[in-house]
This record gives structure tokens, C-alpha cells and sequence, in this order.
């Protein structure tokens, strides 16, 4: 959670996130927490998102009165209605990434059912019916979808409308949302995605999610790599290769403790005290993949877009495009989800001297490296080369390396 009391700043920090992504723009998106009295802040209409400041946040107080310097969005009476209709939302927040643009124009909602992880996070949502910007019509129409029980609603040529507790986990949910659509548009371009997921399971690990329990003693000679360990999630997030809270990210230190920040993390503000140790007899997948391999180093689980896009359809990913990409990733397998999916043992024994990359079939992909930085690396050229192939789909066949050029590469470059 948030360690910033204040709503004001808390919809600052938000937005911050937000506009940095690429999510919204300079005029577009509104954001709104409800407080314990009954008070509603809101992020002003007509002004700058980029460089917003807490002195800019409208607050509508129970009673109706307005205090701020400036009017609040022209969307409030939505806000307000939500908030009428479901006594538990705390937080709402609304924009226009997009990838969820897309699917508004063409008036159907991203298949989040493939990703369990997804489906957990997001939960149901609805189509509320297109109604003018700032209407009280189209507050009618959102709630309607709220009062149905969903906490996500998506508005027919328009955007995304996101409610929950606290402004943190809304955002989480709009995050997964703008990912989840653009695997939906990198499936598209494969031939769209299998719209099953038989064993219903995903890479999650229930013994490595965020403990209640804060506390992790570090000893100082693991501070290093525990401090590398937040770097290289803060920078996975802010390089979209992570998103939502969804993910794990785990080391091996000098004094073989293995370490990792689990789901449900603040991963663009990854810290120290978001550090746990692993149960390395424990039966996680990372547990298991330690235990396989004692020359790894760094296991990593996420599901960056354009290679989900690979996981939803099915479709075969090739490290064996350029040369340089599979000096980095080596083979990369895939592994069909009735084969594979729940199955951490299996999944370990895929990595051997040739594998350091797999894809499970609608649940994600896991990267081993000796070192960690050597996992962020092949995991972001992964997510760079899955881009590639995408983009190289509306252009032509593509032709792989052959084998004879493959083993040069290993000869050259002494891979195992």
C-alpha cells in the first residue's frame, strides 16, 4: 500500500504513473478517492496531467460544497454516481490508454480468461453503453455496470473506468487492463488467441506472495544484491516488462540465501522492505528451479505483452532471428499448458545448458540466468524480439538462422 497518507498526493503520484506510461495524455483522464467522511478529491478539468501538483486536486465535501482553485473534471457526475451505487469503492480512476481505446472502437472487451494471474487481478468487467462525456446519462450507464458487480467498466468509444478500495489497486487493475488489450492486439496478429486455458492454472506461486509480515532481517554482505534486486524490478516496470503487481523477481546472494520481491509489490517503487527470503525446500517454481540447477543464479516470472501474445496463441517463439539475440537467450521452448501448467518440477527440468527462456502456454514466461542482470537482460530481449516478430508479420515470412549458423553462434560465443 501506498505510504502516503494525504489523497491529494496520492492521485498526483497516480497520475504521475499514469502520464509517464503513455497511458493518458496532457488533457485526458480523471482520477477520484472517497475518504472516510464522506469527501471526494478529484483531479481538476483543463489542466496540465503532466506536471500536476496536489495544490491543483478539487475536493467535493459530503455536503456539496467545492473547495479548490480550480472547477473538477468534467466527468465527476460519474464518480459521484459510482460511488452512490457501491459503498466499498473508495477510489476510481479513468483514461484513455490506447490499447484499450481499440477495443472500445470496436466495441468488445479484452479476453483476460487465457491469464489466471490477469483474471485474478482485474475480476469481471462490463461494456457500459456509449453516453455523452460528462452526461448524467452516461453516469447512469457506468453504474448501471458497477451495480452488476464488476469493478471494471468499459465505455463504448470511449475508455476505461476503473473502482476499488484504494487508488493503488484501481490502478493495478487499469494496468492489467491496458496489458491485457495489447496481448489481445499482439494475439490478433498470430492468427488470435486460443481462448482456453484447460488446467486453469498460471505461474503463480501462493507461498511467494506478499507475506502480512514486513520485516526480512538482510545481512549487510546480501544488501548488495537485494539492493540490485529492487533496482532491476523498478527499471522492469518502468520498461513495461512487468505491470499490475504481477511477476516475481528473485536472486541468489553471496551467503546462498536466494531473495525475491513477490507479487502484488509497488513495482514502479520496489524497495527494501519489499524483500523476502525464499524457502528454498519450499515447492514453488523458483524453489524447484534452484534446487534443479544449482549454477542459477536469477529466476524470473512475468508476462510482458508482446511475447503473451506468443502464450495466448499457441505460436511457437524463435530466439533465432539475429544473431546477437540468441548469443543472449539461447533456445527458448515452449511448454503446452495441459503438459506443463502446475507442474513446477517439469518446468525445471526444461532448463538445461540450451534453455534459459520458456513460454507456458497462457501462463507467462520464466527466465534463468547465472546472475540477475543477466535475467533482466534476456527477459527484455525476449520482450524486444517477440515485438520484432510482430511487427516483421506484416511484412513477410520471416527466416530463421539455420542450424549450421546456430552452431557457429555456440562455437563463437562458447555457449554450453
Amino acid at each position: 500500500m501506498f505510504q502516503i497518507p494525504d489523497p491529494k498526493e496520492q492521485l498526483v503520484a497516480i497520475m504521475k504513473r499514469i502520464y509517464a506510461q503513455g497511458m493518458t495524455t496532457t488533457s485526458g483522464g480523471n482520477l477520484s478517492i472517497k475518504d472516510e467522511n464522506g469527501n471526494v478529491y478529484i483531479t481538476p478539468g483543463g489542466t496540465d496531467k503532466g506536471s500536476m501538483t496536489a495544490e491543483d486536486i478539487v475536493c467535493i465535501r459530503a455536503d456539496g460544497t467545492m473547495e479548490g482553485k480550480h472547477k473538477p473534471s468534467s466527468e465527476y457526475p460519474f464518480h459521484m454516481k459510482i460511488y452512490e451505487t457501491r459503498g466499498d469503492i473508495r477510489a476510481i480512476l479513468h483514461a484513455h490508454p490506447p490499447a484499450m481505446v481499440a477495443y472500445s472502437i470496436v466495441r468488445k472487451i479484452p479476453d483476460i480468461s487465457a491469464f489466471p494471474e490477469l483474471k485474478a487481478c482485474i475480476g469481471s468487467v462490463g461494456m457500459a453503453e456509449y453516453g455523452l462525456t460528462g452526461s448524467e446519462e452516461l453516469g447512469e450507464k457506468i453504474a448501471k455496470v458497477f451495480a452488476e458487480g464488476c469493478n471494471v467498466a468499459e465505455l463504448e468509444n470511449h475508455g476505461l473506468v476503473v473502482g476499488s478500495t484504494d487508488i493503488e489497486s484501481a490502478y493495478q487493475m487499469f494496468e492489467a487492463m491496458d496489458f491485457s488489450a495489447r496481448i489481445g492486439i499482439g494475439a490478433s496478429r498470430l492468427g488470435g488467441a486460443k481462448n482456453e486455458n484447460p488446467s486453469g492454472k498460471g505461474l503463480t506461486d501462493e507461498n511467494m506472495e506478499k507475506p502480512k509480515d514486513p520485516s526480512t532481517e538482510i545481512p549487510q554482505e546480501d544488501r548488495a544484491v537485494c539492493e540490485k534486486l529492487c533496482e532491476m524490478v523498478r527499471r522492469a516496470w518502468h520498461q513495461k516488462l512487468l505491470y499490475a503487481g504481477l511477476g516475481v523477481f528473485s536472486a541468489r546472494a553471496e551467503s546462498g540465501t536466494i531473495y525475491y520481491i513477490p507479487q502484488g509489490t509497488d513495482q514502479s517503487a520496489a524497495g527494501i522492505l519489499d524483500i523476502r527470503k525464499l524457502e528454498q525446500t519450499g515447492d514453488s517454481l523458483h524453489a524447484k528451479i534452484y534446487r534443479t540447477h544449482p549454477g542459477i543464479g536469477s529466476v524470473v516470472t512475468a508476462f510482458p505483452p508482446e511475447l503473451m501474445a506468443f502464450a495466448v496463441t499457441g505460436t511457437k517463439f524463435s530466439s533465432r532471428i539475429i544473431p546477437e539475440i540468441y548469443m543472449v537467450m539461447q533456445d527458448v521452448v515452449s511448454l503446452p499448458q495441459a503438459q506443463y501448467a502446475g507442474k513446477p518440477d517439469e518446468i525445471a527440468a526444461v532448463f538445461d545448458g540450451r534453455t534459459s527462456v520458456a513460454v507456458l502456454e497462457g501462463g507467462g514466461v520464466i527466465v534463468t540466468a547465472p546472475s540477475l542482470l543477466k535475467a533482466y537482460d534476456r527477459l527484455e530481449v525476449a520482450e524486444y524480439s517477440a515485438r520484432a516478430i510482430l511487427e516483421s508479420s506484416q511484412l513477410g515470412n520471416i527466416v530463421e538462422i539455420t542450424e549450421k549458423q546456430v552452431d557457429e553462434i555456440r562455437v563463437q560465443c562458447h555457449l554450453n
